[in-house]
């Protein structure tokens, strides 16, 4: 990102705004994050095109910011600039490349070993169509999730570790039917895989207790009324301590209370599928105060040694003041251990992100960038002696990774205050030099749009059929959404998108 603009009372700020995207496609979270049977959520995007189409903003996506060499760049092609460089050319850059280049890890045995371990990050951009979790790009990882999805003899068991909605999300995305999934913008080739997956039980499970939970009433609601789904929940007795704490949050109050309303009916929902016209009924299993302790091979010997069968958990205590209680491992961890099948194991317990440019770009340890508190960031000036704009900072760059779309925006609104703030007193100086015109294979708007109108299938697809067929999988050839109420078909391939 780069210069913002503002407007306060009868104070009109003049500026030029210009947008730098990675990825071909701008709107980041809301495309890549935000699950696909959350199609409501997504209509934020129509003040973003409204931003694009503005003559003061730009866009120039499938352009990189940061030096190279990035592990989780996935490839070093195209157009690529450093923020010293922005801060050379802009009176101001602003931050907002996000926190969740990488899972938080359990720190478990076997956790970096046995195939079938995923971060919710991965599951979540392979099933969103991310570029780099597609199968032209991740081949390995899509052929080992479609095996796990639908070849296990007695169906697939999935097991999630957290409690936040990333966790509802890949939930949801198991549990629901494939055909209420075509009807959303998923990935073709997730899509393709689910409808020929057999998913017997998703287990969810929380280190800490109930009142601890993250996850929204309204998601959890959601997921527990799923047609053709048992639900069982476990451990749902509460303290004087978990009571106290709900009582102090009315979402988790009200998340305790839907999920005790789901244990004592037994099951979320009854079928509206009549089992004897071949409808199944699925599993979702969710656990408080369990610890994963281990993980463990399949015990078949016709299968690979290094293919993940098993999942050891063992039962929790709470300990330390109310409102700050952590989980420990119980004292009896032999008596307490269970073992779970388990097929895939996604953890969803957090992410860290990368540091931008260390020597640059002051940030802690999880790559949250230090700022004044209002999104200010005094970068090393010694690495940057010929800069003259001023940085800023804001979304999970600033906050670390938590919080929504409507968290973000308040987080935005922050930056800008303090941006125009500055421009007032004359702190930010009228740029003075311009990057280089930028190569070909860059995304402006416009071809943005272009781009958009193919997904929506609102345009003959003709001159974006030139690739290579054997490259592509069936369902990718699929891209026109004519007489279907799919809302678009997601490009996932970077080299088909320019």
């Amino acid at each position: 990102s780069s210069s913002s603009s503002s407007s306060n009372n009868n104070v009109l700020i003049d500026a030029k705004v210009d947008v730098y995207e990675k990825e071909c496609f701008p709107y980041g979270l809301v495309r890549f994050g935000v699950a696909p049977d959350h199609q409501a959520t997504k209509n934020v995007t129509n003040k973003f095109d409204a931003l694009l189409r503005d003559e003061r903003v730009r866009l120039f996506a499938n352009v990189k910011v940061g030096p190279g060499g990035n592990e989780n760049d996935d490839d070093d092609e195209g157009f690529r600039v450093s923020t010293k460089e922005l801060l050379e050319r802009y009176s101001g850059v602003v931050l907002a490349h996000g926190a969740a280049d990488n899972d938080r890890k359990l720190q478990i045995e076997n956790e970096d070993t046995l195939r079938g371990v995923y971060g919710a990050r991965q599951f979540v951009n392979w099933y969103n169509g991310l570029p780099s979790a597609a199968p032209m790009r991740n081949k390995e990882m899509h052929e080992d999730i479609v095996d796990r999805l639908q070849n296990k003899k007695n169906g697939s068991n999935v097991v999630i570790v957290g409690v936040g909605n990333v966790t509802l999300d890949c939930a949801r995305i198991l549990l629901r039917s494939p055909e209420e999934l075509k009807e959303t913008d998923i990935a073709s080739h997730a899509l393709e895989a689910l409808e020929k997956a057999n998913v017997n039980s998703v287990t969810i499970i929380g280190r800490r207790s109930v009142a601890q939970a993250k996850f929204s009433p309204k998601e959890l609601r959601e997921v527990l009324n799923l047609p053709d789904l048992d639900v069982q929940v476990d451990d749902l007795e509460v303290t004087e301590e978990d009571i106290e704490e709900m009582n102090a949050s009315r979402p988790r109050r009200r998340a305790f209370e839907v999920l005790e309303k789901a244990k004592k009916e037994g099951a979320a929902t009854k079928s509206d599928v009549d089992d004897a016209k071949g409808g199944t009924r699925k599993i979702l299993r969710v656990l408080f105060l369990r610890s994963p302790t281990g993980l463990l091979p399949e015990d078949d010997t016709s299968s690979s040694p290094s293919s993940l069968g098993f999942v050891k958990i063992c039962k929790n205590i709470l300990q330390g003041p109310t409102g700050n209680r952590q989980a420990t491992l119980s004292n009896d961890q032999v008596r307490d251990e269970t073992i779970l099948p388990c097929d895939i194991l996604i953890r969803s317990v957090g992410y860290v992100g990368d540091k931008l440019e260390p020597n640059l770009v002051p940030s802690d340890k999880n790559g949250t960038i230090v700022h004044d508190g209002l999104g200010r960031v005094r970068y090393n000036e010694d690495s940057s002696a010929s800069a003259t704009g001023r940085l800023y900072v804001c979304g999970w760059a600033k906050r670390g990774a938590s919080g929504v779309i409507a968290t973000n925006v308040q987080c935005a609104e922050e930056t800008a205050e303090a941006i125009k703030e500055d421009i007032l007193n004359g702190l930010l100086k009228p740029a003075t030099r311009i990057l280089p015109p930028p190569p070909p294979n860059t995304i402006s708007a416009s071809k943005w749009f272009k781009l958009d109108a193919v997904e929506r299938g609102e345009k003959d697809r003709e001159e974006t059929e030139e690739e290579d067929v054997e490259e592509k999988s069936e369902s990718n050839k699929k891209a026109v959404n004519v007489g279907s109420r799919k809302p678009r078909t997601k490009i996932v391939d970077r080299d088909r998108a320019l």
